[in-house]
């Protein structure tokens, strides 16, 4: 065991397995006990995870204006750090929210053949091409949606004869 003495009020014993507790709410799980610093006479501290919030919160609370401004104090100083930060967060929540995002995609594609949607259109002329989006007009687009509509209804009525001479036979 380490040097640090433990308060016996906030350590319990069971089979040669030492369970810490915290000062407020008693025995709680190993992973919901952090640890708080250590008494004048050099005893360890604990508290449930609850306890450290409400207290960080408190802390918070009690000094926003000055944490803001150590805060602003910080970034200016530490540009590069605060940058990098900022990526590599942007980068965990863009893996994180990906099944997501590729999801809500599929869907507004599969929204957009079946409503003939602009940027679907649009697609459609720029396939295979070097033409950009931006360069095709907008009454080129209504004529290919008019196009497509009738290819549609002409596709459908075919169906539609198939199962006639299906159901005749």
């Amino acid at each position: 065991m380490s040097n640090i003495i433990h308060h016996p009020s906030l350590i319990e014993e069971l089979a040669g397995e030492i369970k810490m507790k915290c000062s407020y709410h008693g025995k709680l799980a190993d992973n919901e006990i952090i640890k708080k610093g250590k008494s004048k006479s050099g005893i360890q501290r604990y508290r449930c995870k609850i306890c450290m919030q409400q207290l960080h919160k408190k802390n918070y609370e009690k000094n926003k204006a000055t944490l803001k401004i150590k805060q602003a104090k910080y970034r200016a100083e530490n540009k590069e750090k605060v940058a990098a930060n900022k990526k590599k967060s942007r980068i965990k929540t863009f893996a994180k929210h990906k099944e997501k995002r590729n999801l809500y995609s599929q869907e507004y594609c599969k929204k957009q053949i079946e409503e003939l949607g602009d940027n679907y259109i649009k697609r459609i002329f720029t396939k295979r091409t070097l033409l950009k989006t931006k360069d095709i007009p907008a009454s080129l687009v209504e004529m290919k949606r008019e196009v497509i509509r009738l290819k549609r209804l002409i596709k459908l009525k075919e169906i539609g004869e198939d199962i006639e001479k299906n159901n005749q036979s």
